[in-house]
């Protein structure tokens, strides 16, 4: 389990676990633990994002090139990926615990 710090509202966390992958033209998701309660995903190439138990959709999120987001996410939710033109680098990092 990962150790969670207060300070000023903020929560600090040590990845539980991290996915890296890169990213083609065909979908590809990773399936994230139970115990996740946010995904920080970041990329080095513009890349198509789609979260929930669902594979890459038209409602996908754009994430340019060298963009760090931070997402809620349910228990075993997917993250699934799709590069826009050129392959690239997607890591996913699992934050959890209590405290959320």
């Amino acid at each position: 389990m990962s150790t969670i710090t207060t300070r000023k509202g903020a929560y600090v966390t040590v990845p539980a676990k991290t996915y890296n992958s890169v990213t083609s033209g065909t979908s590809a998701n990773v399936t994230l633990s139970a115990t996740a309660a946010i995904a920080r995903v970041a990329v080095n190439a513009d890349t198509w994002v789609a979260l929930g138990n669902v594979a890459y959709s038209a409602n996908a999120t754009l994430m340019t090139a060298g963009a760090t987001e931070f997402f809620a996410v349910d228990n075993s939710s997917k993250i699934a990926f799709l590069q826009v033109t050129t392959a690239g680098n997607i890591s996913i990092a699992e934050l959890g615990g209590t405290g959320f």
